[in-house]
């Protein structure tokens, strides 16, 4: 018999094992067991001051001083405090410690290892001895998912700790933010303060996702403001379905003209000319891989802040009807597709589409992964009655979640989009050429189309063919301007270089702009104003710096 203390991340999740192991505490397969649980993380680290020898604490303590930086890390012994507001969790968990044999973490599994991190350092601070289990959840953490963890734990002691993994990249993450963090948040601010910027006699903060994002904003925004328009001339041709045929511009290429009577002079030595079908090719593309929290931002940033779509998706995964939110993945375990699976023609009739339409049973390659983690973002087996009844427990944001985590799920059941291609050029001037796309089954497009997902939502081409000849004409054009930096824009550009998880690009938005519970003492380095991204005072100081 061992006796089983397990550490929940938070309330919501306590309860959940609660109901699945029959109450906060009882017998696992004749093991007693308690439950108890944090509220995120409990504690946090030291001042710097705090954390190293006396000796060095003068030097830590001082700001002003550029010379004392870089710190060495060597230096600090990286301890803890509790955080003051989390006193009674940590309490209570002390309180329950005696009699038990074990701990069993059994936090959120983040692939940063950060739900690593917060169980341990609740096992360091308490000084606990004994054995620790680390139990992972495969997908969501429904009830066959936790029971199949409970009887597979990591076991380790607290001296094997830093052989895991998952939890040294959590520390290192942790230590590295807090490095760097501090140290460049303090020298920013000691050179704003140098120059006469006193940010409300509060410091700069500087960030490893956060400051990427205010420089990328004030950089574009810059770039917008020092453009300048510059029309050019060419000759296009286009037929009288409005098809167009035109040429592959180079630098240097002369038949591009700034001057618009040039061009017309031009225009005399083309006339109307015969089509040439090159080729009719038919294709076929896949549904996209599932949606994720930064996904939704993009789709729903005319409607909701990043906050309300954070905080809404996060209490529809506390009543279980979508996964996971804070996921890196954007496809499924084999195991989660068949779970999911006998319930789609239910899912579908919530939002209103038709069962038909899902005759791909069989699961594509793009949308299975082997790992253990949570999976993409995707409804539940706990189908709601109907769309109405979601909007009348969460708001029309999570209606309007639900409904596109939901059509993103359904479309991967969905039959692959078809429609022919044709290319085609001018008779007698070949290098004019063009390409039309002519739909020819919609399939997964009557469930989710991707364009939703781009800034410029993009119609089907609806031309049915070419016609026999093309005309040509004068074409004006101007150098492009820079995209104006709205949430999509910031989102795509996150996605080109993998930065953070879909639910972390949001939060850290929020946080930026200072909305939402957790940042009300922040000063905001973000704005914005008829949807686009501007940096305050505060921002335009940091991405300076």
């Amino acid at each position: 018999m061992t006796r089983l203390l397990i550490l929940n991340e938070k309330k919501s999740q306590a309860e959940k094992f609660a109901d699945y192991l029959g109450g906060m505490s009882g017998e696992f397969e004749g093991n007693p067991y308690d439950i108890v649980y944090a509220a995120g993380h409990l504690l946090q680290l030291n001042a710097p001051n705090e954390m190293v020898d006396p000796n060095l604490a003068a030097k830590y303590a001082d700001w002003q001083n550029l010379d004392n930086f870089p710190w060495n890390p060597l230096d600090l012994n990286w301890s803890k405090q509790v955080i003051k507001s989390k006193q009674r969790y940590i309490d209570n968990i002390k309180s329950n410690l005696p009699g038990h044999d074990v701990i069993i973490i059994a936090s959120d599994n983040d692939p940063s290892g950060e739900g690593d991190v917060l169980g341990w350092e609740i096992v360091d601070y308490l000084n606990w001895q004994n054995e620790v289990w680390r139990i992972r959840f495969k997908g969501d953490d429904s009830a066959n998912y936790v029971i199949d963890s409970l009887h597979k734990p990591e076991k380790a002691t607290v001296s094997e700790q830093d052989a895991q993994g998952i939890l040294v990249k959590g520390k290192s993450r942790q230590r590295f933010d807090f490095l760097t963090g501090l140290e460049e948040s303090r020298i920013a601010t000691e050179l704003a303060r140098e120059q006469g910027f006193s940010n409300k006699g509060k410091a700069l903060s500087i960030g490893r996702l956060q400051t990427y994002i205010t420089c990328l904003v004030d950089e574009q925004n810059r770039a917008r403001k020092s453009y300048v328009k510059k029309p050019f001339y060419e000759i296009r041709y286009k037929d009288a379905n409005g098809n167009t045929f035109k040429r592959d511009y180079q630098d240097g290429d002369t038949w591009r003209f700034s001057d618009k009577n040039l061009v017309g002079q031009d225009l005399t030595n083309y006339s109307q000319d015969q089509i040439i079908i090159d080729s009719t090719t038919e294709k076929r593309t896949q549904p996209p891989k599932l949606v994720n929290l930064a996904d939704l931002g993009k789709i729903f940033q005319k409607e909701y802040t990043t906050e309300q779509i954070t905080e809404t998706y996060q209490k529809m995964y506390d009543d279980k009807i979508v996964s996971y939110p804070r996921t890196e993945d954007n496809a499924i375990t084999i195991d989660d597709f068949n779970e999911l699976l006998p319930y789609a023609d239910k899912i579908a009739a919530v939002v209103g589409i038709d069962s038909k339409l899902l005759s791909h049973k069989d699961p594509r390659k793009k949308f299975i992964i082997k790992s253990e983690d949570h999976g993409a973002n995707r409804p539940t087996k706990l189908v709601p009655q109907s769309l109405e009844k979601v909007e009348d427990k969460y708001g029309k944001c999570g209606r309007d979640i639900y409904e596109r985590v939901v059509k993103s799920y359904l479309a991967m059941l969905a039959e692959d989009y078809v429609y022919t291609q044709v290319k085609a050029h001018i008779a007698n001037h070949p290098d004019f050429t063009s390409t039309i796309n002519v739909p020819k089954e919609l399939n997964y497009k009557l469930i989710f189309n991707e364009n939703d997902l781009n800034e410029e939502k993009q119609s089907e081409n609806k031309a049915t063919h070419f016609t026999q000849n093309a005309s040509p004409e004068v074409y004006q054009g101007t150098n492009t301007p820079p995209t104006k930096p709205t949430l999509t824009f910031i989102l795509n550009n996150l996605d080109k270089w993998n930065l953070g998880t879909g639910a972390t690009k949001m939060q850290t938005i929020s946080k930026l702009q200072a909305i939402g519970k957790e940042n009300k003492k922040v000063i905001p380095q973000l704005k914005v104003v008829k949807g686009v991204f501007e940096v305050t005072g505060t921002g335009a100081l940091i991405a300076c710096i």
